[in-house]
């Protein structure tokens, strides 16, 4: 394994998007009822990894675990877990969004810890990419299918902000979590950097949802 991607049970409004990151994968696991969700647009699931509460009862798969409905971890962070094992390098984590707020914090904390993990990994929806920025300098691309950049502070002050190859760009700034100012900037270039000397952030690509 060297792609995977992760399909959690969050709700999707147009799982669609899923295809694109099938594309770029090797292995499909599914976390409970993201069984469901891969059925809906036709990906075969390599792995499937949950408790059973949140699926359909009939589903077929090459593999599978079933874990107790008591536990501490959640379903996602196993399905991570058996990614890392079989030698993941980059983890795509998909309909892990959607739904309940505590679950959508825990799926994006996952970042951080696969950073941790040497891991290349991305939260993705329909409308987002989220990315860990541990902190020092980053080069990025632009992607037009998601315009928006956005840096998010995980800690209370990011010091010695520097974007170069954005619409704003910045030199040594400071940004704050508790007044965000760094939303909505957009990519003028092919490839973009974020520099940061001391504190952790999200990247977050994004683009407007159609109504």
């Amino acid at each position: 394994m060297s792609t995977c991607l992760i399909i959690g049970a969050a709700p999707c409004a147009d799982p669609s998007y899923l295809m694109t990151l099938h594309k770029q994968s090797d292995y499909v696991i599914c976390a409970d009822g993201g069984i469901d969700t891969a059925k809906q647009v036709g990906i075969a699931c390599d792995f499937w990894i949950g408790d059973g509460d949140s699926c359909e009862k009939e589903f077929d798969v090459q593999e599978s675990s079933r874990l107790p409905r008591e536990k501490d971890e959640t379903d996602l962070y196993c399905a991570v877990q058996h990614a890392l094992e079989h030698g993941a390098k980059t983890i795509y984590i998909a309909a892990a969004t959607g739904g309940r707020g505590d679950h959508f914090l825990a799926n994006l904390s996952l970042l951080e810890f696969l950073f941790e993990e040497n891991v290349y990994a991305e939260v993705v929806d329909e409308c987002n990419r989220f990315l860990f920025h541990s902190g020092g300098e980053r080069k990025l691309s632009r992607d037009p299918d998601f315009p928006y950049v956005s840096i998010v502070p995980l800690d209370r002050e990011l010091i010695g902000v520097t974007l170069k190859g954005l619409k704003y760009p910045l030199k040594d700034a400071i940004l704050q979590r508790k007044q965000i100012i760094s939303v909505s900037n957009e990519a003028v270039c092919d490839e973009f950097t974020v520099r940061i000397e001391t504190g952790r952030a999200l990247i977050v690509y994004s683009k407007d949802v159609k109504r």
